[in-house]
């Protein structure tokens, strides 16, 4: 206890020293005063200089608690937002499966004819996969319509001219990847990354932060790494902005036209 005394004396004669005013170098003189009529080895002392100690252990521990329960609540926070992503993508899913049933019902209540087939890929969103196929048949049946003679192949040719006819509405051109791919094309003609970020965004594809700073930005589609592309700092290279839109489009959408690789 006499060295607790001793540092303290200590310090007050250092502001004693370094102090010009004579109220504060008054005030020192009576702190101590003051000190030197305390007894620090009095119990009284002693037993609260053993409580302060207790209840800074205590609030130590309490600190430590909470930094492990915040950090076990962010995990768990993390894994929930994870959750919630995977339980929409599902939602949207079974949305497009509904609306394929919905539109089955209706045609065959109508007398058309529907065709169910399974296909376990994911949509990215909805009828993405469904519109694909139609606007695909539709486009194969129109093509062999136009190599049929009518005269030998007329039940063929006959099917076949109905249904051209009477499903103009699924072809590609009706499609949602028909107007992404034209959304895609629009927004690599724009004069700035920045304005081509905001643009692809709105079809879904976003950024990627890189975490160490700098470098090219890069996109991913509905944040996929298998579909990741770098849309180029340079938008004034045209060649260059219409060969990245080119490659974007055929990798990630379901195209169907003349002008992609099927």
């Amino acid at each position: 206890m006499e060295g607790a005394k001793a540092e303290l004396l200590k310090y007050m004669s250092e502001i004693d020293s370094s102090c010009k005013s004579l109220l504060t170098r008054a005030l020192v003189y009576r702190m101590r005063n003051a000190v030197d009529n305390v007894d620090f080895s009095a119990p009284e002392l002693r037993e609260e200089l053993s409580k302060t100690k207790e209840k800074l252990a205590k609030s130590d521990n309490d600190l430590k608690d909470f930094v492990s329960n915040f950090d076990s609540d962010e995990k768990e926070k993390k894994d929930l937002i994870a959750k919630n992503k995977e339980l929409e993508k599902s939602l949207e899913t079974l949305k497009s499966q509904l609306e394929v049933y919905r539109s089955s019902f209706e045609n065959s209540q109508k007398g058309s004819m529907t065709l169910n087939l399974s296909c376990n890929e994911k949509e990215k969103f909805p009828n993405e996969i469904h519109e694909y196929l139609s606007a695909l048949l539709y486009k194969t049946a129109n093509q062999t319509l136009a190599n049929l003679d009518k005269q030998s192949c007329l039940r063929r040719y006959q099917v076949l001219k109905d249904f051209v006819e009477s499903n103009r509405d699924i072809s590609f051109e009706h499609t949602e990847a028909c107007r992404r791919e034209m959304k895609i094309d629009a927004a690599f003609k724009l004069d700035s990354t920045e304005k081509r970020l905001n643009a692809l965004e709105k079809v879904d594809f976003y950024e990627v932060k890189n975490k160490k700073g700098g470098g090219h930005p890069k996109i991913r589609y509905y944040s996929d790494p298998d579909f990741q592309f770098s849309p180029s700092s340079t938008p004034s290279e045209k060649r260059g902005s219409k060969n990245l839109s080119h490659e974007i489009t055929n990798k990630c959408l379901l195209l169907v036209n003349e002008n992609q690789n099927q």
